[in-house]
């Protein structure tokens, strides 16, 4: 408690990029579609529960965190990273409430720590837009590059 990554927007439990939107009382929101798309471009597409947190590709487990838009995401467990050398897109921050939130594009905070999705360090291989591990993040089997 206290970390950087451990709080919403502002620190204030609940919150994030997506919170000001509610659920309408019948049935799913106009943004749907585009939840389906924010989640496959931000690597939000771990399994929900009840099915186990493991990767579909490796096996390893994870941290499966539940997103603002009813997506689910793999994180390291245990990784904190300094947010300045992990790629736009692919820094996760986990609110008070235990909801995670994507950090974006935008320049983290300088000593903002953030979590990294699984896919980022998979033994099968990362995201295909990432070339090598990101600037101090080693992998499980001690840094080796994706796909070794």
């Amino acid at each position: 408690m206290g970390d950087v990554e451990e709080q919403g927007a502002g620190g204030v439990a609940g919150c994030g990029p997506d919170a000001y939107r509610a659920v309408p009382p019948r049935g799913s929101g106009p943004w749907e579609g585009e939840d389906r798309a924010q989640a496959v471009r931000e690597g939000a597409v771990a399994a929900p529960p009840p099915a186990p947190p493991v990767c579909d590709r490796c096996g390893a487990r994870g941290d499966r965190r539940g997103t603002y838009y009813e997506a689910y995401v793999l994180l390291e467990p245990e990784v904190r990273a300094p947010a300045e050398g992990v790629p736009p897109w692919r820094r996760w921050y986990v609110d008070a409430g235990g909801r995670a939130w994507n950090g974006g594009s935008g320049p983290p905070r300088p000593g903002t720590l953030c979590r990294i999705p699984h896919t980022l360090v998979c033994r099968a291989g990362g995201p295909p837009e990432v070339a090598g591990r990101p600037c101090g993040v080693a992998g499980r089997d001690g840094g080796a590059e994706p796909g070794g």
